[in-house]
């Protein structure tokens, strides 16, 4: 296995690791909040988990505005790269293999 293909590896073991971890934390704050509410009426949860809803939906709205806005600055710098030429090797090579299978598929149609 080359440099990359390690370090890739190892990559995504820390990944793997990080998340798992993640889900331990919020494991954890869920177990705390569920203590932390068990003294308090059916009102007071109600109204924490209207709360709740409502923070979520807000981020929920702030999160696809976000995707949105990443979404088209990675259109911007495609373009961008697209009309300088300036792609990596990697890049180079996979256009030209995208244009190799075109041409391989339209052989093959006729």
């Amino acid at each position: 296995m080359g440099q990359k293909g390690c370090a890739a590896t190892l990559a995504g073991a820390a990944e793997q690791g990080n998340e798992g971890l993640e889900e331990m934390a919020a494991q954890r704050r869920a177990d705390e909040e569920a203590v932390r509410l068990s003294g308090k009426s059916d009102d007071e949860v109600a109204a924490e988990l209207e709360a709740a809803e409502e923070r979520f939906t807000k981020a929920s709205a702030e999160f696809e505005a976000a995707t949105a806005h990443r979404n088209a600055m990675r259109a911007v710098m495609e373009q961008r790269k697209r009309l300088s030429g300036n792609y990596t090797p990697e890049e180079q090579a996979a256009s030209v293999q995208r244009l190799y299978d075109r041409l391989n598929e339209g052989r093959s149609r006729r």
